[in-house]
């Protein structure tokens, strides 16, 4: 079957997806919500703060508010200025792509609330 399905349709690619960053928030805002609301939060985040570093530093509560749509934004706003604490300066996580995976699974997982799962979604 998936020789006649490549036959068809060619062997996949695994495309890359879009900015490290942005998809650990991704994930986490994915987490217990589906992905409708996820992507409103999601929005709704980046237009009231623009930036990564924005959002680090406004008060919980703005990030809170922004994330409501999601679902669980009290623990998910707390996770997200953790994470984007733990990471420092500067807030930008391309460099993953230029190292080996096992260490950038590792370096995810040493960030607060990072599983191996959520890891996974981001490399």
């Amino acid at each position: 079957m998936r020789e006649r399905l490549r036959a068809t349709y060619g062997k996949p690619v695994m495309e890359v997806h879009g900015r490290p960053l942005d998809e650990l928030v991704l994930t986490v805002l994915s987490q217990s919500t589906n992905d409708r609301n996820r992507d409103v939060a999601f929005q709704r985040l980046r237009a009231r703060m623009p930036s990564w570093e924005l959002v680090r530093d406004a008060p919980l509560r703005d990030v809170e508010e922004a994330i409501r749509p999601g679902g669980i934004s009290v623990v998910k706003s707390r996770r997200i200025q953790a994470l984007l604490h733990a990471i420092g300066d500067p807030l930008d996580l391309q460099w993953l792509r230029d190292i080996p995976v096992p260490e950038a699974q590792a370096f995810l997982c040493s960030l607060p609330g990072v599983g191996r799962k959520t890891a996974a979604c981001v490399l």
